[in-house]
């Protein structure tokens, strides 16, 4: 399981980068583009290797130092695209949503104790219990209306939803690229941290 932790910042993604999201999905749809850069992904880990439970397995816990923005994004997209499926009758898709966003009460992405709990709701059944009371809720919110949004209208305009939404499936699960960064002790975040604010890094 990833997750992000409080240090972190919140959800801070507007339009300008959901509109570039989706446009270089749809690019991988539409083209002969095989796969697409989407930036690192840094990744710490304790010696201890915490574990938490998901479902009937136990899984372990890896904190996300840089890229939570792009795996936030692409998690709210996914749930969007499988329940989309699912309502056009792929049921089959329904065995996704616990293997890549979420199971029981828990996300396989975690946020911050901010938004977990929002972004939890939105993944799961596609609205939220409570209405959004801080900035990032609200973002995230935002994002889920955008990326909605633009998913309705494109299945309208193509001569096959149900393909473009399968293909938009295998867009994000196989053709998105992260590079993988470990960073073994702890006394690295900080200046890793440092070292990515001050090139205006978004996280």
């Amino acid at each position: 399981m990833f997750r992000i932790p409080d240090y972190q910042r919140g959800y801070s993604l507007e339009k300008e980068h959901w509109n570039d999201f989706v446009n270089d999905i749809d690019t991988l749809v539409d083209s002969e583009v095989k796969n697409h850069y989407t930036g690192t992904i840094v990744i710490y880990q304790s010696d201890k290797r915490p574990t938490e439970n998901y479902g009937v397995k136990k899984l372990e816990l890896v904190d996300i130092v840089d890229g939570q923005q792009r795996l936030t994004t692409s998690c709210l997209y996914l749930s969007i695209i499988i329940n989309e499926l699912i309502n056009n009758g792929l049921v089959e898709y329904e065995r996704e949503k616990p293997y890549y966003l979420c199971r029981g009460t828990k996300c396989k992405l975690r946020l911050n104790e901010d938004s977990d709990r929002f972004f939890f709701d939105l993944l799961n059944t596609g609205t939220t219990i409570t209405k959004a009371k801080t900035d990032n809720q609200r973002r995230i919110c935002e994002a889920f209306a955008f990326l909605k949004d633009h998913l309705n209208k494109q299945l309208v305009s193509r001569l096959n939803p149900v393909e473009y939404l399968e293909d938009l499936y295998l867009a994000i699960m196989d053709k998105l690229k992260f590079t993988l960064y470990r960073i073994e002790n702890e006394s690295e975040i900080r200046k890793t941290l440092e070292l990515i604010n001050s090139r205006g890094t978004k996280k």
